[in-house]
């Protein structure tokens, strides 16, 4: 009881101080808007305030997320900087890990996430994530084709990006896997000669990922191939842990073990997204099985990919942590510029 009041009462200091934060960007970014700016000096003034913002991100739900993420890259992604970017999805809580892993990277101001248009309409945040430049999509294909049609002749004048696709189009839950199942089995899907029947990941999609490729022409060099593990393994983490397990009492935290790999342009043929899929399903089999779905250190996490065939000469394995080094600021300064505003109104009373 006294630690579900004590949740509570953090989790109302986080959404107002967010809230706050989140205002702060959203009226400078309305000001830039109307400032007589060449575009070039808007965009890099928007890439630093997307620096802000996501270490505001992990500075407020840091609280949550204390354990460490296990994370193994392969050195060919930083050398790289145009790319295409593919994940499974696997809880709402996706989008933080996979931006902490690009901002690591020293890649987060070239991360482009494509998402579900209602989410663009979300008050003050929308607009912020239009103003970042993510892919917004309506899941009605004639539309969607002409907004990424668009969306990728304006990729092509770039020098960097990452355009991160999940697509499953959504994360497991019972209704969706049995959905993805049926579909498997009336599309009678292959994979290695072998009829494929999705367990532990969704279908894949191949629509958006396709029209994006296509969109980018012989721009982009390669694909980053990322594959989430929730730390304790959860097969539909929306269904097992809810917002109020995992916020107010506690019963279960969240963590990821993030898998990721570079994939030249050339190793994408036709039937490259249901074989990697297919692929994530093998290895969240593996990690269910073989530690009972829990990293409980590093040593645990690179014993896996070892014995796993996962670990490549070029690959480099380490914990990271979701902290900020600004994180006193994000959490104190909205009050002490409350407790200095009601100082001053009292010193001039």
């Amino acid at each position: 009881m006294i630690t579900a009041a004590k949740n509570y009462l953090l989790l109302i200091f986080v959404v107002v101080t967010s809230v706050y934060h989140l205002s702060c960007v959203y009226v400078c970014i309305q000001l830039i808007e109307l400032a007589p700016l060449p575009s070039s000096y808007k965009k890099l003034i928007y890439s630093y305030m997307k620096i802000f913002g996501h270490h505001a991100a992990i500075s407020m739900l840091g609280f949550w997320f204390r354990h460490p993420i296990f994370l193994k890259y392969n050195k060919e992604v930083k050398k790289h900087s145009l790319n295409l970017v593919i994940s499974n999805h696997c809880s709402d809580y996706d989008w933080l890990f996979v931006s902490h892993v690009f901002f690591h990277l020293g890649q987060y101001r070239s991360l482009y996430i494509m998402m579900k248009r209602s989410l663009s309409q979300l008050p003050i945040i929308g607009s912020i994530m239009r103003s970042f430049r993510h892919l917004f999509l309506n899941r009605s294909r004639k539309k969607d084709i002409s907004i990424i049609n668009q969306y990728t002749k304006e990729m092509l004048k770039e020098k960097e990006y990452n355009i991160l696709i999940f697509p499953e189009g959504t994360y497991p839950y019972q209704s969706s896997l049995d959905h993805a199942k049926t579909f498997a089995k009336n599309s009678n899907l292959v994979v290695n000669n072998k009829k494929y029947i999705p367990e532990r990941v969704l279908v894949p999609r191949k629509l958006g990922f396709d029209l994006v490729k296509k969109g980018l022409k012989n721009s982009y060099e390669g694909l980053i191939d990322i594959t989430l593990m929730v730390n304790p393994y959860m097969k539909m983490p929306s269904e097992e842990c809810s917002i109020k397990d995992f916020f107010i009492n506690e019963r279960k935290f969240i963590n990821e073990a993030i898998l990721v790999d570079y994939i030249p342009k050339k190793g994408l043929h036709n039937n490259f997204l249901i074989e990697g899929f297919s692929q994530k399903d093998k290895i969240l089999d593996l990690y269910s099985s073989k530690y009972n779905g829990e990293f409980k250190s590093i040593e645990d996490f690179k014993n896996f990919l070892q014995q796993s065939n996962l670990i490549k000469k070029d690959d480099v394995v380490e914990e990271i942590h979701m902290k900020s080094p600004w994180r006193l600021y994000f959490l104190l300064f909205p009050y002490i510029l409350l407790l200095l505003f009601f100082g001053l109104k009292m010193t001039y009373k």
